[in-house]
């Protein structure tokens, strides 16, 4: 599988973490390539690891 990120926004951030809109593209060998929408919410912990604390992704119609 390919996946490529592109035209990440950065819709908020603060010391304690950001929302962060993004367009991911996926294929699989021999399949037609798919386009999703997806926005991520990241949270910095006590220790200053960043967490993946939420992910929504919307499919785009046909791919595109």
């Amino acid at each position: 599988m390919e996946i490529n990120v592109e035209a990440p926004v950065v819709i908020a951030e603060n010391e304690a973490g950001a929302v962060v809109a993004y367009q991911e593209r996926q294929q699989l060998p021999g399949q037609p390539e798919t386009l999703r929408y997806s926005t991520v919410v990241f949270e910095v912990d006590t220790d200053g690891k960043v967490l993946w604390r939420h992910l929504h992704e919307t499919a785009a119609a046909n791919g595109h």
